[in-house]
């Protein structure tokens, strides 16, 4: 398998030392790419902002009033509703009492059996059935 350039030019990577062309080429793909996520930060906080306080105003009365948080998703959604429900049953940003959050990701005898018996499209929506109390919140 070749090595790409960047491999090539890099010691650490077997490669000989750094050319600079290559080093400049990829300083340059590292800054276009910081400044495309810029704009798309600059996008997103005007375009959706009242959406994100809504959401964040619906999850902080829910675990005021001790209601769960529970959240799924796939691939890296999935790691970020586990992310989610480690900080708020952890701590986030100073320590105080663990909030009730579930992550239907994590078991994977739960998530393959209803993925068997029920096909994927159920893996969640069965577990929500059987955790959820009414008012809890879902993210997914």
């Amino acid at each position: 398998m070749a090595k790409s350039k960047l491999a090539n030019s890099n010691p650490s990577f077997g490669g000989s030392p750094r050319d600079q062309s290559t080093y400049s080429e990829s300083e340059n793909i590292v800054r276009q790419t910081v400044q495309h996520n810029l704009e798309v930060g600059e996008k997103l906080s005007s375009a959706c902002i009242s959406s994100i306080l809504e959401a964040a105003r619906i999850v902080s009365e829910a675990v005021l009033e001790g209601r769960k948080v529970l959240a799924f998703g796939n691939g890296g959604s999935a790691a970020d509703a586990q992310h989610l429900a480690a900080e708020l049953v952890g701590k986030f940003g100073r320590v105080r009492r663990p909030l009730k959050a579930l992550a239907l990701t994590t078991d994977t005898s739960v998530l393959t059996a209803l993925g068997n018996d029920f096909g994927f499209e159920e893996i969640y929506s069965r577990q929500v059935k059987a955790f959820a109390d009414k008012d809890d919140v879902v993210i997914a």
